[in-house]
């Protein structure tokens, strides 16, 4: 049985003021819990991420439901990842003191994520997705190349390709400038 995230409110972190619009700018669905060693939960989620803006967006998500995020992290890895249904769909996941998922959306589009998975030691877990208004890394604008495709969807995503990984030494600051926190939790 699906069930649908609750949303609980969205933060402009830069203004100070939430805009409504036509559809939410991320929305997150449980599609099922899988079997983990306790109390770790696994989530399968449908998570879509929309950009209403001129121009592409990086979206940052946690590594795990419940485990903070930071603006600024010190980063020892990173890796890129590619989904294999669509290879020029793809998010790097950043290793530190925080993890961090980032994934870019293209202007005035869309990305669904079907399978897209989490794990938690909470029952109803809660997390926030940050919008952001660009990504740094070593102090250099990360390109948020996008796919080309205004909307894409895609059906595993748990279906995933590394592309590449790096170990960084000495260790790099990463810098997600945030234009919107979504606080979400799972309805279960």
């Amino acid at each position: 049985m699906m069930r649908t995230v609750l949303i609980i409110g969205m933060l402009s972190a830069l203004t100070g003021c939430a805009t409504a619009t036509a559809k939410s700018a991320v929305t997150v669905q449980l599609l099922s819990t899988l079997p983990s060693k306790p109390p770790t939960t696994v989530y399968k989620v449908k998570l879509t991420l929309r950009n209403d803006s001129k121009e592409a967006r990086w979206f940052a998500l946690p590594s795990r439901f419940g485990l903070p995020m930071s603006e600024k992290l010190t980063a020892t890895a990173r890796e890129r990842f590619a989904f294999e249904e669509a290879k020029s769909v793809f998010f790097y996941q950043y290793y530190g003191g925080v993890s961090v998922v980032v994934v870019p959306v293209p202007a005035k589009g869309s990305l669904t994520l079907v399978g897209w998975t989490f794990d938690s030691d909470a029952k109803k877990p809660r997390f926030e997705i940050w919008e952001l208004d660009r990504l740094t890394f070593a102090g250099q604008t990360v390109d948020v190349s996008t796919f080309g495709k205004r909307r894409v969807q895609i059906r595993d995503a748990s279906q995933t390709r590394l592309i590449s990984s790096s170990t960084i030494r000495p260790p790099e600051n990463v810098r997600l400038h945030i234009h919107a926190r979504h606080k979400l939790s799972l309805d279960e």
